[in-house]
């Protein structure tokens, strides 16, 4: 902007005013006008400061000079940041000339600046209707839209953008955002896709419409976003991470496993991505790149900051190396000896090889430190000896399958103490916990901030072997200790009424929040030897898309339908002949139930399944059928397949 004008300017501005002055039979509205498209060419100029004053003095010679209203307006909002006076001239301009769509414009943006967003929208498009090609206005107009919620008219501007070819790649970005909004998902895809050709470098663009198509069952589709993403970005970590999901979902595990390599090199901070290294590499078999990268970061430091030798011991047991698992936690206890993580991994890998004096011993070392979970409590833990007339407090440490699990001690408790009984464990599972003999009452955990519940002592449910001795040949406890409350089982039973042959319930797929959730899980596909079986009635105990149903040919009777809480899952367990499941807290209802259940499990499951075992010490309901090669789900299916036919041909003769 020009800080001021030359002489030589001002004498010619002075000039050109006086000759205005002197024009014979010039009225003031003239005369105003003259100088205000004075004002306009030194504005075009770059002269900012001399049209100002040109525009000022046109309006003291007449205040309604459209052309000065609307240039001072514009000068004192955009350049002087005077945004009441420039707001002020502008609405005077359009009350003058209400036909000017680019006042109406200007007036709709400075509104819209301003906060006023139902002015600013007003003004913007009563400037389309007398111009409806006006691009700056559409552009404004569905921005101000978005800002107010009135989404349907931010993408009505966009659309007529793109209808005009002046939708850039921002624009098509916007406009599917507000399309995905309103659920109008097939148009929002289309749209991003538009976006990303105009923005190709754009990786949030493309992880968000792959993470879309992937939500709608178009796995393909994202795989190739996500393949094209890399092409333009081979570096981002984000992305590899993401491909080599894709690619496991796919069911590509080497490629798979080769691009978590890559995310790992590409992101070396990045937690998510070496987690992701060591379930992929276990699954497609090549271990050798996770495990060195691993050893590095680990002898590099103290392997506690990126979990890298959390990561570490479980590839090692993944791979069935529990001595060099063993020996690995140790090496790092030596060099630290209260490390929370590594004492979580001895005793866990402890009681996975059997070995329970030892590993109860070293789990109620590891809870004593009274850091898990961020649970503090004020009350004494019980002892173990009878305290008739007081309250304890059983509290559920770990996940549902744990509590679940360790359960069963809950009537001994109740035996040996004399004691009220009160049972804090996860929302969801509570229903279950109210029907266990000996409970007084259940609560859930608390949320931050929250006090504990009354009670005279404490306990955690899996610190209770330290009083019941307990051996992989002798676990006390009553068997069964859950049964199904008789509403639950005649809602149940109405699903399978029609159902010809034994009623297998199924269960494939573990919650994503689950630590190696997809380890634990199989694909439906999978699952066809079993659901196949002659002299079957295949039941889901979990929600199942009729698409992926479709793609197998198969039928299921679905039972989640019914399932609305913990006693409901019992319900449709006690209707089932048999429970075939990946390893989740249904099979450990099924086992505390009694009921046959058949897990597949992966090579190296949680510890309470044992390693090598067919049986399970817990629950003597259960059979166990193990993965022969990490990630390869063909042999455990194949002999459950073989066992549910014998069992169905028992059933028929």
């Amino acid at each position: 902007m020009s800080a001021g004008r030359s002489t030589s300017d001002e004498s010619a501005g002075e000039r050109s005013e006086q000759t205005g002055a002197a024009s014979a039979g010039r009225t003031p509205a003239q005369e105003a006008q003259e100088l205000a498209e004075q004002g306009v060419a030194r504005f075009s100029s770059g002269q900012e400061a001399e049209a100002q004053r040109l525009f000022s003095r046109a309006l003291q010679m007449d205040s309604n000079n459209f052309t000065a209203l609307y240039m001072l307006g514009n000068i004192y909002a955009t350049l002087l940041l005077r945004d009441d006076e420039g707001l002020e001239l502008l609405k005077r301009a359009v009350t003058i000339c209400p036909d000017r769509a680019d006042a109406h414009y200007s007036v709709g943006v400075l509104a819209g600046k301003k906060g006023d967003l139902s002015g600013a929208i007003s003004s913007l498009q009563r400037a389309l209707e007398l111009k409806p090609d006006l691009v700056p206005a559409l552009q404004s107009l569905a921005a101000f839209a978005v800002k107010s919620s009135r989404i349907e008219d931010a993408i009505h501007a966009w659309r007529r953008l793109d209808e005009l070819g002046a939708a850039d790649g921002s624009n098509y970005r916007n406009l599917a955002a507000a399309l995905e909004q309103l659920d109008w998902t097939d148009e929002a895809i289309e749209t991003y896709r538009k976006a990303i050709a105009l923005l190709p470098r754009d990786t949030d663009l493309c992880l968000h419409l792959a993470w879309l198509l992937k939500t709608k069952g178009r796995q393909e589709e994202a795989l190739s976003i996500l393949q094209r993403a890399t092409e333009t970005a081979p570096e981002d970590g984000a992305v590899l991470e993401t491909l080599a999901q894709a690619y496991y979902d796919a069911g590509r595990v080497e490629e798979a496993a080769s691009t978590a390599e890559r995310s790992v090199a590409a992101n070396p901070k990045s937690k998510t991505a070496l987690e992701r290294l060591v379930q992929l590499s276990v699954v497609a078999g090549r271990t050798e790149f996770a495990e060195a990268e691993l050893r590095r970061r680990s002898a590099a430091g103290s392997g506690t900051e990126d979990r890298s030798a959390w990561h570490l011991v479980h590839l090692l047991e993944f791979c069935g190396r529990y001595e060099e698992a063993l020996a690995t936690i140790e090496d790092f206890l030596e060099r630290d000896p209260r490390n929370i993580e590594q004492r979580f991994l001895l005793w866990n890998l402890h009681l996975a090889l059997g070995e329970y004096e030892r590993g109860f011993r070293d789990y109620n070392w590891f809870m004593g430190q009274g850091r898990y979970h961020g649970r503090f409590f004020n009350l004494p833990s019980w002892n173990g000896k009878p305290v008739p007339g007081k309250t304890i407090l059983l509290f559920a440490e770990h996940d549902m399958a744990a509590a679940i699990q360790f359960a069963r001690y809950i009537p001994l408790v109740k035996q040996t103490s004399l004691a009220r009984i009160v049972v804090e464990c996860q929302e969801e599972l509570m229903p279950v916990m109210r029907l266990i003999d000996g409970v007084t009452y259940v609560v859930a955990r608390p949320k931050p901030n929250q006090p504990d519940p009354q009670a005279d002592a404490q306990i955690g449910l899996m610190s209770l072997p330290r009083f019941y001795p307990t051996t992989v040949s002798s676990i006390p406890g009553p068997m069964p200790y859950i049964a199904a409350p008789s509403y639950t089982v005649r809602k149940a039973s109405e699903l399978v009424r029609d159902a010809a042959g034994l009623k297998a319930g199924f269960c494939w797929t573990a919650d994503s929040d689950m630590e190696n959730a997809a380890l634990r899980s199989c694909k439906l596909a999978d699952l066809k030897p079993l659901l196949t079986t002659p002299g079957t009635a295949p039941c889901s105990l979990q929600t199942v898309d009729a698409a992926e149903l479709a793609d197998v040919e198969l039928s299921m009777i679905d039972m989640s339908a019914r399932i609305a809480d913990a006693a409901d899952f019992l319900g449709v367990i006690a209707v089932m002949d048999v429970v075939i499941t990946i390893d989740c807290a249904i099979a450990h209802l099924a086992g505390a139930m009694g009921k046959p259940v058949w897990l597949l499990l992966p090579i190296m499951p949680p510890w309470a399944w044992s390693i090598g075992r067919t049986d399970s010490p817990w629950y003597a309901s259960a059979r166990l059928f193990r993965q022969r090669v990490a990630g390869d789900w063909t042999a455990p299916i194949a002999e459950a397949a073989e066992a549910l036919r014998a069992l169905a041909a028992d059933r028929l003769a």
